[in-house]
C-alpha cells in the first residue's frame, strides 16, 4: 500500500504478461501491473503585471570601497593595491594601526569626476 501526496493529473495503468490457469476449479491469474503517475504541487506567487517607463536616473557620482587586508599588510602595500595615497587611506580610517590584522576593514570613498 502506497500513499500518494499531491495532486495527480496523469495516471496510466497497463497490464502485461497476462496468463490464466484453471486449478482445482478456480481461475488463477498472473500478470504484471504497471502504474505511472505525475504529481503536481500548487504554489501561489505574484507576477509583475505592468511596467511603466520612468524618468532617467542620474548616474552615480561617488562610491565606497571596503578593503579586507591580509594579516601583516602595511600602509604602502594597501595604498598600492587600492591605487590611493597613504594619506588618503589614513584620512578616512584614522583608527587603523599598522601592520593590520585580517579582522581590520579599510573604507575608501571615491568621487567620480
Amino acid at each position: 500500500e502506497t500513499e500518494i501526496a499531491g495532486f495527480a493529473t496523469i495516471i496510466n495503468v497497463s497490464i502485461s504478461d497476462f496468463s490464466a490457469k484453471v486449478r482445482n476449479g478456480a481461475i488463477e491469474f498472473e500478470f504484471t501491473l504497471k502504474i505511472t503517475y505525475r504529481l503536481y504541487e500548487t504554489d501561489e506567487f505574484e507576477l509583475i503585471s505592468e511596467i511603466a517607463e520612468a524618468e532617467e536616473r542620474p548616474s552615480e557620482t561617488s562610491s565606497i570601497t571596503i578593503y579586507i587586508p591580509n594579516e601583516g599588510d602595511d600602509s604602502w602595500e594597501i595604498a598600492k593595491r587600492l591605487g590611493e595615497s597613504e594619506e588618503e587611506i589614513r584620512k578616512y580610517n584614522p583608527d587603523l594601526v599598522f601592520p593590520l590584522s585580517d579582522k581590520d576593514r579599510i573604507i575608501i570613498y571615491r568621487q567620480k569626476v
